[in-house]
């Protein structure tokens, strides 16, 4: 999942995250190192929208442009995961698959305080999918990698 940082969060605020064809997209709103952010996971690249309410009343927008991961076919690539929590490397777990369906080897590497980075060969063009689970990240959480 990708987060932003939301300044103007009080108890009340709703975010509702919107995907670049309007669709809402499900989100929730955390304490990530005492700071609000707004955390959703995109189905889709693109520019994404997240609209704050107020007690009913729209107060703002956030504008998110999610661009999917390039990578060359045969070489190496590294690409880093959006989860919405620290995660350690013993509580997440990560399952790429190529456009075909097929499991792809891969490894998947954390350090403190940044996002886990996966890193695999890919070997045909489309969109490889990583399937993440583990800490707060619901199974099945799917990022797309073009």
């Amino acid at each position: 999942a990708l987060s932003i940082p939301v300044e103007s969060y009080t108890p009340g605020t709703v975010v509702v995250v919107k995907d670049p064809d309007g669709n809402e997209v499900p989100s929730t709103v955390e304490s990530i190192k005492g700071s609000p952010k707004v955390c959703f996971t995109p189905s889709s690249t693109g520019p994404h929208k997240a609209e704050i309410y107020t007690d009913g009343a729209h107060v703002g927008d956030i504008d998110v442009d999610v661009e999917a991961p390039k990578v060359v076919i045969e070489e190496p690539c590294s690409v880093a995961l959006p989860v919405c929590e620290y995660v350690t490397k013993e509580d997440i777990k990560v399952v790429l698959v190529d456009p075909s369906g097929n499991l792809v080897d891969s490894k998947v590497s954390v350090k403190d305080g940044e996002n886990p980075i996966i890193s695999f060969v890919p070997k045909s063009p489309g969109t490889y999918t990583a399937e993440i689970s583990g800490g707060k990240n619901k199974p099945g959480i799917k990022i797309p990698i073009v």
